[in-house]
């Protein structure tokens, strides 16, 4: 399942919770660039409002304590084969090299 919103209901009934972020300045450039949105959510069009990056983090704010791993998308464009390997161990308590991550970012 993946979702922005905050939904409490689903804490108990998933095993393992990830999360990902950006550089908070590459968030508001492409929420901009996107949705035509910024920071607050404001706008003209229903897609602009809900895209303010303000709303974005405070969702991310809330499943923050109960993340088992945060990805930064910098790490996974820096190097897919180790985050894909962090991912594993986060999500299935794979040991470091016991899935071939290499495989997996290849079927990308």
């Amino acid at each position: 399942l993946k979702t922005h919103v905050f939904v409490p209901r689903l804490l108990t009934r998933v095993d393992v919770i990830l999360s990902s972020h950006r550089d908070v300045r590459d968030v508001v450039l492409s929420s901009m660039l996107m949705f035509k949105a910024c920071l607050a959510p404001v706008g003209e069009t229903r897609t602009q409002r809900s895209h303010g990056v303000s709303v974005r983090f405070q969702q991310y704010a809330h499943w923050a304590p109960y993340v088992c791993y945060d990805m930064t998308y910098e790490a996974m464009m820096a190097n897919r084969t180790a985050e894909v390997e962090r991912l594993a161990g986060a999500a299935l308590g794979a040991a470091p090299g016991s899935i071939d991550a290499a495989a997996v970012v290849a079927e990308r």
